[in-house]
């Protein structure tokens, strides 16, 4: 599965000429996954010249900060050897800021 379709990849980029890594107050474009558990990661933006996402990851808590793509492509499940999938249905209405502040999981 691509992890970006191209109007996301599109949205993405355009996020980041717009805010250069600072999309705080932005709504995420996709969330990835890791099909086993309980890991993801909302992103604001897309920086392909140096292969970085800015946005907020769940691994055992939640931080917002620069994401290397090149880490999250390779990424597998220990179970079955999955790799990170793209919610294809995920979407929201308040930005990462919010929901790095509120006590439930996104």
């Amino acid at each position: 599965m691509l992890l970006f379709t191209k109007p996301i990849e599109k949205k993405l980029i355009s996020n980041y000429n717009k805010f250069k890594y600072n999309s705080y107050n932005e709504k995420p474009v996709v969330r990835l996954f890791l099909p086993t558990g309980d890991c993801y990661w909302l992103l604001t933006e897309y920086n392909p010249d140096e292969d970085l996402a800015f946005g907020l990851a769940y691994i055992y808590c939640k931080e917002i900060g620069l994401i290397d793509m090149r880490e999250i492509r390779s990424v597998r499940t220990k179970m079955f050897n999955l790799p990170m999938e793209r919610d294809r249905y995920y979407s929201t209405d308040r930005t990462i800021n919010e929901i790095l502040w509120e006590d439930k999981d996104e």
